[in-house]
């Protein structure tokens, strides 16, 4: 049941929108056919990212509250700017484009019962432009951050997913911009040891253009990968990097003692393993600093 008034409810559900005139008036019709099948209270909050082909037009009838910025700031501010508005303990994000239909939304927010978040896993790519691209892309980065977060992860980055929102906005600042903000949640979530579920979904082709590019995006992936794992646990990250240089350091040493004298590079390679320990356990205090500084001012301000 959709709630209209100022009650407290149960689920927020937080949608960007940038240019999808073709897709989200059905996108939303069907998400609210759906939800008033649940026993959920609920909202649909629309958050307008500058779109410029008359979306927000063909929304402005129905029962939801659009959020417009004056530009185009990306998907990832949208996605905060929707928890910031959220009025329910539950936030469910999804896209306006078409691609996430609406059939696994009653098992997500069932098996939300028993986890922190639950995540649509995709089953296939539909997307036709550059596929085999994406398909290799999404696979590598995913192997890293199963390599570097020590679990498997069916899907880093998928847009359906539910989670709490008290926990959400304890990592707003470290959520990126753009589309990335899905990969940074997921390892954030993992990371710091709260329950991860995945559940199987079927993704469908998008309806009309879509706004992904395949270079920069990738590249924003792959960084923002990294960047949290390094955050959560730089030592994960620079240690196996400071072992690898040290391990050639020792080869070097022993040629170069066979050969009566330690090279310039043996040095320097001694040098740069000292200097990435060095980093590392810098990076963890500041890391654990971070944590306690941030995690002090969302408490504090939460509660006013």
């Amino acid at each position: 049941m959709q709630d209209n008034n100022k009650e407290k409810i149960d689920v927020s559900i937080a949608i960007p929108v940038f240019n999808e005139r073709a897709a989200v008036r059905k996108c939303i019709i069907d998400l609210k056919s759906k939800m008033d099948t649940l026993p959920y209270k609920y909202e649909i909050i629309i958050v307008d990212d500058g779109s410029t082909d008359g979306s927000m037009d063909e929304i402005k009838d129905l029962p939801v509250t659009i959020i417009k910025n004056t530009y185009n700031r990306g998907g990832g501010v949208c996605r905060v700017i929707g928890m910031q508005h959220a009025r329910g303990d539950i936030i469910l994000q999804t896209d306006a484009d078409g691609t996430y239909p609406v059939d696994n939304i009653d098992k997500i927010l069932e098996e939300l019962k028993t986890a922190d978040i639950v995540i649509g896993s995709r089953t296939k790519e539909t997307q036709k432009k550059f596929y085999l691209l994406r398909i290799f892309m999404k696979w590598f980065i995913r192997k890293i951050a199963e390599f570097l977060v020590k679990q498997k992860i069916p899907d880093l980055n998928s847009g359906l997913r539910a989670y709490r929102k008290d926990i959400a906005m304890k990592y707003i600042y470290l959520y990126p911009a753009g589309h990335s903000i899905m990969s940074t949640m997921t390892i954030a979530f993992i990371l710091e040891g709260f329950r991860v579920k995945f559940v199987p979904i079927e993704y469908q082709p998008r309806i009309g253009r879509t706004s992904f590019n395949i270079v920069k995006d990738t590249w924003s992936y792959l960084q923002v990968t990294l960047t949290t794992v390094v955050f959560f646990n730089p030592l994960r990250v620079l240690m196996p990097v400071a072992l690898s240089i040290i391990l050639m350091a020792i080869g070097f040493t022993i040629r170069d003692v066979m050969r009566l004298g330690l090279g310039p590079l043996t040095v320097l390679l001694w040098i740069l393993a000292v200097l990435i320990i060095i980093l590392a356990i810098i990076s963890e205090q500041i890391m654990r600093l971070s944590k306690y500084l941030a995690y002090f001012f969302h408490e504090k301000y939460s509660k006013k």
